[in-house]
């Protein structure tokens, strides 16, 4: 764990309540959004499930009207890739029905053979019992068992024969009828074909009675026989593929005649529209009419053509970005705190070196571990949110839709997740975007005098006068500058220009600290190494103690003179192109991390760049005059830092 990582899940545990009510705001977020979504793909799934109960789960269908011209094309269109499946209903016939069972089953009894996977294409499923299995079992709708006294098992006769269309008395001529469009998700697309006296007419077409539908024929049953079949099981979802104009559809399986009206349904692969899925049927089983089940279509996502569902998708477009941003406002809010809270802390990582694509990255790794832990709990709620609604309101919406035997439930969608997930962290990337830019811009200075309310304890106060003290200044040169023969002498020139301050009124009690040094590192040791490290260590000291740092840029080096008045082994030339590098660094330092500091070097050198020698007592250390230089430079500084 790096230091960002660790600072980061430090500033996390240090404050539990905030923490916790940061993740409940990202749970909050990721739970609104997975409602509303799994709502939406919920109603999506019931629709779906209703229309493939209904009416299969085809996506377009083959009229023609001669078997016989269909077998061939049928065998290529099952060996197709792009055909997942088929199923097959063709017409046997037409019973005559009674007076009494005209009234619960419609005009007549339409038996129909079928063919294939008719359970998922079409939607022939019994309620009751199993599919036929051979030409001498019948599968019938419910109403013959609940009115007309037919049980599994029973054996029904009926006289089956073909409906033909006759002119009316005084009538002459012809008309066109078109294809019956039997659901409201089947493309409303008419097949029409002229009816003369004496044409057959087959299932798709409606009853034809001139004095009710004000047309010119009537129509009759012919060339009937008599047929028995077992009842082998009853359906109760009157679809598309089992409803009939004329009523109800017996359904068996065998063979039909070679001119019977057939109906070939289709599911296919690799279409992402209405149009591909017209061009492989009609590719498949060319100049036949094809008939699209649009509906199914629509909730499979291959087409999209309704005003509802396109007003339903932007309904739920809004409030997700309503969603998005009330969230984005509770979390800023949080971060916000946290951010202002923790300045402090901030201005001491940027006293010790962090830059601000740290500090900034700190605060987004924040926010990424809270929404890590606050998403998937808002996954789960909204889940379970959804299954709690669904379960006491579903009834009731699933009857308002207009089916009560598909139960409205709960989808689990993981396209649904992945985006509701994708929201909520684009959702805390955005709020957290702001106070990490604030943390990372943050001047230090700036920052503490807010933690402290631009004062500073008395104790704080107290070590600021201590450190500014010349016994203080002498103590901290340490042994190398003893054993030198650095003395009380140079100690007291040290304390100059507090001296100088003093006189001109300024107290030692400003929470301020002046820093400057290096010089010493550099010449005995060659490196600014250690001058750099010992630097930022004091600003950080100084930052955790309340104080707030100055930094002075040291003095330059007579090289001529220096080696005179100190040690000659030192090549006093090479430290000074060393000390213009620290000098560099420390100006970047300060003015990376907002810390005041005062360029003494440059009041020290002529404006050709040569050093001012009288302002230097021995090459390496101010003169009186010196040192009033330095100090008002500082009073001047004291002044615009307030």
């Amino acid at each position: 764990m790096n230091a960002t990582t660790n600072f980061t899940v430090k500033s996390l545990r240090a404050n539990k309540v905030r923490t916790l009510v940061t993740i409940a705001g990202v749970a909050l977020a990721a739970a609104l959004l997975t409602a509303v979504l799994t709502t939406y793909a919920s109603l999506n799934d019931f629709l779906y499930r209703n229309e493939a109960a209904l009416a299969g789960t085809w996506m377009a269908c083959v009229e023609a009207d001669d078997s016989s011209v269909l077998d061939e094309r049928i065998t290529g269109a099952q060996a197709d890739p792009q055909v997942f499946g088929t199923a097959i209903m063709r017409d046997i016939g037409f019973a005559e029905l009674t007076a009494d069972q005209q009234d619960t089953q419609g005009t007549y009894l339409a038996i129909r053979s079928i063919e294939g996977d008719v359970g998922d294409i079409c939607g022939i499923e019994p309620s009751e019992g199993r599919l036929p299995e051979s030409d001498r079992e019948i599968m019938l709708f419910a109403t013959w068992n609940d009115y007309g006294g037919v049980s599994l098992g029973d054996t029904v006769t009926f006289n089956v024969g073909q409906r033909v269309a006759r002119l009316a008395p005084g009538e002459e001529g012809s008309m066109s009828a078109g294809t019956m469009s039997a659901s409201w998700g089947v493309q409303e697309e008419a097949h029409e074909s002229e009816i003369t006296d004496g044409t057959p007419l087959n299932s798709s077409m409606g009853v034809l009675e001139a004095d009710i539908d004000g047309g010119i024929f009537n129509e009759e049953v012919t060339n009937t026989e008599e047929r028995t079949y077992t009842v082998v099981g009853f359906y109760d979802r009157p679809g598309y593929a089992l409803s009939t104009a004329a009523g109800m559809v017996g359904v068996t399986a065998g063979a039909a005649a070679p001119d019977a009206f057939t109906d070939v349904f289709l599911t296919l692969n690799d279409v992402t529209n209405t149009q591909q899925v017209e061009e492989a049927a009609e590719a498949l089983f060319p100049d036949e009419h094809v008939v699209l089940h649009t509906a199914m279509l629509r909730y499979m996502g291959v087409s999209s053509d309704s005003s509802i569902w396109t007003t339903f998708y932007g309904l739920v477009v809004v409030l997700a970005a309503v969603i998005v941003v009330a969230c984005v406002s509770l979390i800023f809010n949080a971060f916000n705190i946290s951010v202002a809270e923790r300045i402090k802390q901030f201005g001491l990582l940027s006293s010790v070196g962090a830059s601000r694509r740290q500090l900034r990255r700190a605060v987004v790794l924040e926010g990424a571990i809270v929404a890590v832990i606050g998403i998937p709990c808002g996954l789960l709620i909204g889940l379970a949110g959804c299954a709690v609604t669904f379960a006491a309101l579903g009834p009731a919406l699933a009857q308002l839709a207009g089916s009560v035997e598909v139960p409205f439930r709960v989808a689990v969608n993981g396209w649904v997740l992945l985006v509701a997930s994708v929201l909520t962290f684009v959702t805390v990337l955005v709020s957290v975007w702001i106070p990490a830019k604030r943390a990372s811009r943050t001047n230090i200075i700036d920052s503490l005098r807010a933690a402290s309310g631009s004062r500073v304890s008395r104790r704080g106060a107290a070590r600021a006068a201590k450190c500014t003290a010349p016994s203080s200044l002498w103590k901290a040169r340490g042994a190398a500058g003893r054993v030198l023969g650095v003395g009380g002498m140079l100690a007291r020139m040290q304390g100059g220009v507090l001296a100088e301050l003093r006189e001109g009124g300024l107290g030692a009690d400003r929470p301020y600290v002046l820093l400057m040094g290096g010089s010493n590192d550099v010449f005995y040791s060659g490196s600014d190494a250690a001058a750099r490290e010992n630097m930022g260590a004091m600003i950080h000291q100084l930052f955790s103690v309340g104080v707030l740092p100055m930094v002075g840029i040291p003095l330059p080096a007579d090289a001529l003179y220096a080696p005179r008045a100190w040690a000659a082994a030192v090549d006093f030339e090479a430290a000074e192109r060393t000390m213009k590098e620290y000098c560099a660094w420390l100006k970047r330092y300060c003015t990376a991390f907002g810390v005041p500091y005062i360029d003494f070097c440059a009041d020290f050198l002529s404006p050709d760049g040569s050093i001012r020698s009288e302002l230097l007592l021995d090459g390496l250390h101010p003169t009186p005059e010196g040192h009033r230089l330095m100090a008002r430079r500082l009073s001047a500084q004291l002044k615009r830092q307030g």
